[in-house]
């Protein structure tokens, strides 16, 4: 697939389940700093609870060339709510270890990823102030809040529904302010957040979506499709000998983007999807 990927890939998310659970996460990034000249940008959110192999994997990628490389940490909460939420005893710990572990490649971009629940929402604050224990600086400023979505393909929660169930009023305290100097992506970041609010009131995404035109999502399976959460397969890379190219030209895809440009998809306002979605229309923003 990085093969025939080439000089068409400029940024690549692995996602999961857990990227740092596959043993051969090196071997993987190789192949596309070898046979993707272009590439950019690499990024990934980690648990942080395989912390040898994730030490590995960063210690590999530090000595890459690429330019823009951004690992996140998932921590849904303080201690308790953390761990109640993932299933795991000491999960909270891992992921705070894993966190300082990323903080040591002044390199990489790095943030906490909070997803909001109905169990989590008020909790924010004291997340905020548990990390603090451990990790004095840091702020909201390092907080990325994610609002939940469902995908059947995806997450696997198609059944579940979140609205009206979180408040946004103990969400905009936290949210990013303006400033006067900011890069690129806090930038981004911040039209992310804003952009938030307009979609969870509208539930209609707040910009022209760059899906099959600028992104794309390809399952561990190597099933292709728009993005993370509308569960329409456009085909399978193992069907078409693994060339990208010919799915994302196909009847089907252009259809499918026509009915993107029409909003006639699920909309929705991903961090997967909107921070491609608005890079692409940065000239509009």
């Amino acid at each position: 697939m990085a093969k025939k990927a080439g000089k068409n890939l400029y940024w690549l998310n692995l996602s999961g389940g857990e990227p740092t659970d596959r043993e051969d996460l090196t071997q993987i990034i190789t192949e596309f700093i070898d046979h993707c000249p272009n590439l950019q940008i690499l990024n990934f959110t980690t648990n942080g609870l395989n912390y040898e192999n994730l030490e590995t994997v960063l210690d590999f990628i530090s000595k890459s060339n690429i330019s823009t490389v951004a690992i996140n940490i998932s921590i849904d909460g303080p201690p308790q709510t953390h761990n109640l939420i993932r299933g795991t005893k000491d999960g909270f710990e891992m992921a705070i270890k894993a966190y300082k572990l990323i903080l040591k490649y002044p390199k990489f971009k790095s943030s906490v990823a909070m997803t909001l629940f109905p169990n989590n929402f008020k909790l924010i604050g004291q997340t905020i102030e548990a990390i603090q224990e451990h990790v004095p600086n840091f702020s909201s400023k390092k907080l990325h809040l994610n609002f939940p979505h469902n995908s059947d393909h995806y997450y696997g929660n198609a059944a579940i529904s979140y609205d009206q169930r979180i408040d946004l009023d103990y969400i905009k305290p936290f949210m990013k302010k303006g400033n006067s100097l900011f890069s690129l992506s806090q930038f981004v970041e911040k039209i992310y957040q804003k952009k938030l609010f307009t979609f969870l009131k509208t539930k209609s995404i707040p910009m022209s979506c760059a899906a099959i035109k600028s992104n794309i999502y390809i399952s561990e399976k190597g099933d292709v499709y728009p993005c993370t959460i509308w569960d329409k397969k456009l085909g399978s890379l193992r069907d078409h000998e693994f060339q990208l190219d010919k799915i994302i030209n196909s009847p089907l895809a252009v259809q499918t983007l026509e009915e993107i440009r029409l909003k006639k998809c699920p909309n929705c306002w991903t961090p997967c999807e909107a921070f491609p979605s608005i890079i692409t229309n940065l000239k509009s923003i």
